[in-house]
C-alpha cells in the first residue's frame, strides 16, 4: 500500500510539471475521433493516478449542466471557491443571470459556465475538449483570452485538446504537437 501511495505521489507531481498552473496547454490531435479517444484515455489516466476529483471537464456536447437548476446552482456544483475575482461580471454575485434557468444559456455561456464551475469547486485540472471549427475564431481567441485572465487568479490549468493546428501555433510556448502518454507507469519512471 504505501509503494502504491508513493508511486501516486510522484506521479501527481510529473503532471505537475507537464501541465503548470495558471497555463492553457494545447494538445494537438489529427481528427475528432482521435480527439475522443486522447480525452477518453486521459480520463481513465486521471482516474488511475488518483486525481479525477481534481478534473473538470468542459464541452459543448456534453455540458454535464442540469438545465432546470439555476445558474448559481450550476456554477456552484462542485463547491464554492472564497476567491470569486476570477468571475466575470455577468457571473458575479449581484447578476440577475445566476437566477435564471441554466436551459437559457446559449451554447458559449454553457462553456464559460463550465469553465468557471470549475474554477469554483477548484479543481486542478480543466479539460476542454471538442472542435475548434464549432466556434469561429474571434469567438475561440475571447475564449481563450478569458480563460487566460481567470487562470491567473488560481492554482488551475486548462487543457484543450483539439485539432486546430493554429491554435498550437499561436501559443507555441504551451503546444503539443504528440500529447504526452499521462499512463500511471510513463509518469512515475
Amino acid at each position: 500500500m504505501l509503494f502504491r501511495s508513493k508511486q501516486l505521489d510522484v506521479y501527481r507531481e510529473n503532471l505537475a510539471k507537464l501541465f503548470a498552473p495558471k497555463t492553457i496547454q494545447y494538445l494537438y490531435v489529427p481528427d475528432e475521433a482521435s480527439l475522443n479517444d486522447l480525452r477518453d484515455q486521459y480520463i481513465k489516466n486521471f482516474a488511475s493516478g488518483g486525481l479525477l476529483k481534481q478534473l473538470a471537464f468542459i464541452s459543448s456536447r456534453d455540458t454535464g449542466i442540469l438545465d432546470y437548476l439555476s445558474v448559481r446552482n450550476n456554477l456552484y456544483i462542485n463547491g464554492h471557491s472564497k476567491n470569486t475575482d476570477f468571475l466575470p461580471e455577468w457571473l458575479n454575485n449581484n447578476s440577475p443571470i445566476l437566477d435564471q434557468p441554466a436551459a437559457t444559456l446559449d451554447t458559449m455561456q454553457r462553456l464559460y459556465l463550465q469553465f468557471y464551475r470549475g474554477l469554483m469547486g477548484k479543481k486542478r485540472y480543466l479539460l476542454l475538449s471538442g472542435r475548434a471549427e464549432v466556434f469561429d475564431p474571434q469567438v475561440t481567441r475571447a475564449f481563450l483570452t478569458e480563460a487566460h485572465r481567470a487562470l491567473q487568479q488560481t492554482d488551475s490549468c486548462l487543457l484543450v485538446l483539439t485539432t486546430d493546428q493554429s491554435l498550437l501555433s499561436a501559443n507555441p510556448q504551451n503546444a503539443w504537437k504528440q500529447p504526452p502518454v499521462l499512463s500511471l507507469n510513463t509518469l512515475v519512471k
